[in-house]
C-alpha cells in the first residue's frame, strides 16, 4: 500500500515468507491534488517478532520523537491480505491507541483495507467476499460501528489515494 501511494520501493525481502519490516520506514509524497503526506510503514501485528505490544510501543515512540506530544494521525490504514483466512484480533482491541495517535472520532479516521484483490483468482471470488463480509461483521464490527470502513486495495497508486482520500480532512495534511 505503501509503496504504490509514494511511488517507492519494496523493502528487500518483501518478496519473502518472512515478515521484512523490522522498524519504522518513513516516506512522504505528495497525492494527485498537491496534499503533502507521511506514511509510516510498521512491522505488523502478525508477526510474532516483534510482539504486538512492541509494535505499539515503537510507534508511540517513535511519533512522540518526531512530531511531540500534541501530533494528530490524518489516519490510520491498516491491511489484511483478504486471502489469509486467520488474523489477530489487535486491531479492535487497540482502540485506545487509535483515540489517542487521532483524537476524538478516532474510528472515522481508521480504514480497514483488505490487499491481494488483484491477485484474486475467479475460483476465490466467494471465498474471499465471504471473509470480507465475515471480517466487517464480527471482527472488525466494534470498529465500524464506531465510524471506521472497510475498503478494498487493489494494488495500484489510484487505489491507494482514492483510500487516503476519503479520510476525514480536517487536520492538516503534512
Amino acid at each position: 500500500f505503501v509503496n504504490k501511494a509514494t511511488g517507492s520501493q519494496e523493502e528487500p525481502g518483501a518478496d519473502k515468507l518472512e515478515p521484512c519490516t523490522q522498524g519504522i520506514r518513513e516516506l512522504t509524497a505528495n497525492s494527485p491534488d498537491g496534499k503533502r503526506y507521511v506514511f509510516f510503514d510498521t512491522p505488523g501485528f502478525d508477526d510474532p517478532r516483534p510482539s504486538e505490544d512492541d509494535v505499539l510501543r515503537m510507534i508511540a515512540d517513535w511519533l512522540e520523537k518526531k512530531y511531540g506530544r500534541d501530533v494528530k494521525l490524518t489516519g490510520i490504514i491498516y491491511t489484511h491480505r483478504i486471502n489469509d483466512n486467520r488474523m489477530s484480533g489487535s486491531v479492535c482491541e487497540n482502540r485506545c491507541l487509535f483515540a489517542r495517535l487521532c483524537g476524538d472520532h478516532f474510528a472515522q479516521r481508521v480504514r480497514l483495507v483488505t490487499t491481494m484483490w488483484d491477485n484474486e483468482n475467479p475460483k476465490n471470488t466467494e471465498t474471499y467476499k465471504t471473509r470480507a463480509s465475515r471480517l466487517e461483521g464480527d471482527i472488525w464490527k466494534p470498529l465500524i460501528s464506531e465510524g471506521a470502513r472497510h475498503e478494498k486495495f487493489f494494488n495500484t497508486p489510484e487505489s491507494a489515494w482514492d483510500i487516503v482520500n476519503g479520510l476525514p480532512h480536517p487536520l492538516p495534511a503534512w
